[in-house]
């Protein structure tokens, strides 16, 4: 038995833990925009980089800046409670999403309802 389409796609956060790494950070937001599915949010938690990298905030809904080093499972936490979505997308800095990634996302998880 087929499933209906969904009417409304879900809003996905996208949450990116960065520490430095500033060149994949862009690389990974790149491939994030480049997405035909556009019902997501891009949510930076930047982990107290030595790096500046505020100047990806412009690339991302919310930019949120730890003042300590707290590591990634700190800063994915952080950027889960500074989420909208109903779907939460964890990437690491250096992740490239493949065309069509997040297309398949909503119906991956309609059809995994338990």
């Amino acid at each position: 038995m087929e499933k209906p389409p969904l009417k409304k796609p879900p809003l996905i956060s996208i949450i990116i833990p960065a520490y430095n790494r500033l060149g994949y950070l862009e690389k990974c937001l790149e491939s994030i925009k480049l997405q035909k599915f556009k019902n997501y949010e891009i949510i930076v938690v930047d982990d107290c980089s030595t790096e500046n990298l505020s100047g990806v905030a412009a690339f991302c809904d919310k930019y949120v800046l730890n003042n300590i080093n707290m590591g990634p499972s700190y800063s994915k936490n952080l950027g889960a409670l500074n989420s909208s979505g109903e779907i939460l997308l964890f990437l690491d800095s250096d992740v490239v999403l493949l065309p069509g990634s997040l297309e398949k996302l909503p119906e991956i998880f309609k059809s995994d309802v338990r």
